[in-house]
């Protein structure tokens, strides 16, 4: 099985360099006629940005100084708190500046997924949906509950004949410290903490079974038989690279091991190592394959002072070959 296993990375290594080659036909005149007057019109707003940025920076920063020089005038022991101002009427002065930058930046790559997502003949929601099977991510524990969610970019559509749903969720749960000062005062604050920031893929899966089975993440000792429930038996994987990542809990022992053969493994690692901080929870469940992609939540790329249309839209294009690639691995599971 381990043989089999690096048989499959290498076909797999092989078909995605040959994905990363291959754009669909028609794209790069796509991005000319869309995708670049979009990035010119961006770039227009974000030259707003930072005009604003820098004008009503340094107006604030002249009111500080001037009130500052005022009070230092008055009380020259308290410079420090006239520096402060400065600062304060600094900042405060760059507000709306950054606010254009992020309304700029945010619209654009909420324009550039979804025109690409059109593309490619997928449907684009940014936001206002309810998220597709989320209550089974909790079940299933591949997602954690929490106290606040929010939800973006919902694509959904056929790719070469699997139907799929990938969006964006972020996950927040209320938490409280306590601190004491020097007085002996206590004090105890309330704040949010991210518990998850990813993507949750689903998509029908093409063959019949009856089992659950769950891969997730391996935990060393803290491994416990019990964590699934006591219907769910831990399942070895033959492969030691998959080992080392993944603890599996299935129903069926047989039918676990069909749905989690070496191909599946493999195209499930090259979901995760497209990011750096990804890291990927499974379930096979109710004739479905639910992946929660931990970390990486968009298919927009990231933007820098050397970024360009037609580098971004290929960043974009190749986020989503990689999702396609996984995919077809489905359509192969198919009866014949």
């Amino acid at each position: 099985m381990a043989q089999e296993g690096k048989a499959a990375m290498q076909r797999d290594t092989t078909e995605m360099a040959k994905t990363n080659q291959n754009r669909p036909e028609g794209f790069d005149a796509f991005v000319e006629q869309q995708i670049q007057p979009l990035f010119e019109e961006f770039k227009l707003a974000q030259a707003v940005g930072y005009a604003r940025l820098r004008k009503f920076g340094a107006i604030g920063a002249i009111i500080g100084a001037a009130l500052g020089g005022w009070l230092y005038l008055q009380q020259p022991k308290i410079w420090p708190v006239c520096v402060i101002l400065i600062i304060a009427f600094t900042v405060l002065g760059m507000i709306p500046g950054w606010l254009k930058l992020v309304e700029a930046k945010d619209s654009f790559g909420t324009e550039h997924v979804g025109r690409i997502s059109k593309f490619l003949g997928l449907d684009h929601q940014a936001a206002g949906f309810e998220p597709p099977l989320f209550e089974q991510f909790n079940q299933l524990d591949l997602v954690p509950v929490g106290d606040r969610h929010s939800f973006s970019d919902l694509v959904c559509g056929t790719h070469d004949g699997t139907k799929f749903t990938i969006y964006a969720a972020h996950v927040e749960e209320r938490r409280t410290r306590t601190s004491t000062d020097s007085k002996g005062n206590t004090t105890t604050e309330t704040y949010w903490a991210t518990i998850f920031n990813g993507q949750l893929l689903h998509s029908p899966y093409p063959r019949k079974f009856a089992c659950t089975t769950i891969l997730a993440r391996d935990r060393g000792w803290f491994n416990t038989k019990g964590r699934f429930g006591k219907k769910m038996k831990p399942m070895g994987l033959a492969d030691p690279k998959f080992e080392k990542l993944f603890e599996v809990y299935t129903t069926d022992q047989v039918e676990g091991r069909f749905l989690v053969d070496p191909t599946f493994m493999t195209r499930l690692l090259a979901l995760e190592d497209s990011h750096k901080k990804r890291k990927t929870m499974t379930a096979f469940h109710q004739q479905s394959v639910l992946v929660a992609l931990q970390g990486g939540t968009s298919f927009f790329g990231k933007l820098g002072k050397k970024s360009s249309a037609a580098g971004l839209a290929a960043d974009t294009l190749h986020a989503f070959q990689i999702i396609f690639h996984f995919l077809e691995m489905l359509k192969g599971k198919k009866r014949s």
